[in-house]
């Protein structure tokens, strides 16, 4: 546990919501204590001094607030499998959104579930690997929901993903334990959504579905929808569909991952501009409370969702190679040692040879070809 975060539904648990008494990244010190309970309070005080005023009209019903289903697999480049029937994935693409240039944050998953639920590259989120937990600097997502009474819960059944090592901040309820598959989870996130259908509160879920075969992961989404059609939520829901595992499929060796996001009031279309993983976050924000957030490296997608332009940013692949760790984003590249301060993504000079073969090699690309050596002249 880092600094006095702790969860409004376990005490005594790992989920980590509260904020430390720091202010982060241009935002103003919360005040320790501070509840989203309070805002309830403040809630019941204005209405409680409405209701002294004799003679006045009720107030309209505030509307159903928005939700969020985020859905992140073990997926690579795309969402198509020549020997499975995946009819609900496919109706998701065909109403929805489609990213076909979405990049992976990293070839890890715990770092690009960090990128997904941070906004941050995996150098400012502090997750590289498995086994390197958030910054305890980095807000999630979730909780900026939760500051605005937002329902947050997760549900991740793969073990990278068991101890959360900072991907738990700011959700409610956060299941690590380990299920046999989508099959497992589905029941849990119905359970869930059903809690959720008896007020008109917004919510982000979040469901790490695995799926290195799409078979499960296509019944899960469909049962999912079923869910959320069996509620009345899926008028208010945006379902987020994104892998967690690039595949390089580019000149420049950012890897590919597919995106879709299906939002109830918008027409399908597919995007060609280049996005990342790490503009889920303020996305989700948007969509949620309005405001995609500050301080983070990633740009909203709420307005390419309406069809208008999306705004130009540096999107990356992150790669650690122990002591040097290598950015790649469209044409450019970026070094920068272990240790160092952060850097920009500006078009630097190319890393060392060697390093680049290391890095093809992890990626599962062509190493460069040798480069054969002059012949020496003929000596008179």
């Amino acid at each position: 546990m880092r600094g006095d975060r702790r969860s409004p539904g376990n005490a005594a648990g790992p989920h980590i919501v509260s904020r430390s008494s720091n202010g982060i990244r241009g935002h103003a010190p919360v005040p320790h204590g501070t509840e989203r309970g309070a805002g309830r309070l403040a809630h019941c005080a204005v209405l409680m001094g409405a209701l002294l005023l004799v003679g006045c009209p009720p107030a309209e019903p505030a509307p159903p607030r928005p939700c969020v289903l985020l859905l992140t697999i073990d997926r690579f480049a795309n969402l198509a499998d020549p020997e499975v029937d995946v009819p609900h994935l496919d109706a998701l693409r065909a109403q929805g959104v489609e990213f076909e240039d979405a990049v992976a944050a990293s070839p890890d998953l715990r770092a690009n579930c960090a990128a997904i639920l941070t906004g941050l590259h995996p150098t400012n989120s502090g997750c590289h690997t498995l086994f390197q937990p958030v910054s305890a600097a980095s807000w999630t997502m979730a909780e900026r929901c939760y500051e605005q009474d937002v329902w947050t819960g997760a549900v991740v059944a793969v073990a990278p993903m068991a101890n959360a090592l900072g991907l738990e901040q700011g959700f409610e309820e956060y299941d690590g334990q380990l299920y046999d598959g989508p099959d497992q989870v589905v029941p849990i996130a119905r359970s869930w959504l059903a809690d959720r259908a008896v007020s008109d509160g917004g919510f982000l879920m979040w469901l790490h579905l695995g799926g290195e075969t799409l078979g499960p992961v296509d019944r899960a989404v469909g049962a999912l929808r079923a869910a959320l059609d069996e509620h009345g939520l899926a008028a208010r829901t945006t379902i987020v569909l994104a892998g967690t595992r690039g595949l390089v499929t580019t000149g420049d060796l950012a890897m590919s991952v597919p995106l879709v996001i299906h939002h109830p009031d918008t027409s399908p279309a597919v995007r060609s501009e280049r996005v990342g993983l790490i503009d889920i976050a303020p996305t989700a924000l948007e969509l949620l409370i309005g405001h995609p957030g500050e301080g983070h490296d990633a740009t909203s997608l709420v307005g390419p969702i309406l069809g208008l332009p999306a705004d130009h940013h540096a999107v990356a692949t992150e790669i650690d190679l122990g002591e040097v760790r290598i950015a790649y984003c469209r044409g450019w590249r970026s070094t920068r040692r272990i240790g160092q301060d952060p850097v920009p993504l500006l078009p630097p000079a190319d890393p060392p040879r060697d390093v680049e073969n290391a890095l093809r090699v992890a990626l599962g690309a062509a190493p460069l070809p040798e480069i054969e050596a002059e012949p020496e002249p003929a000596s008179d």
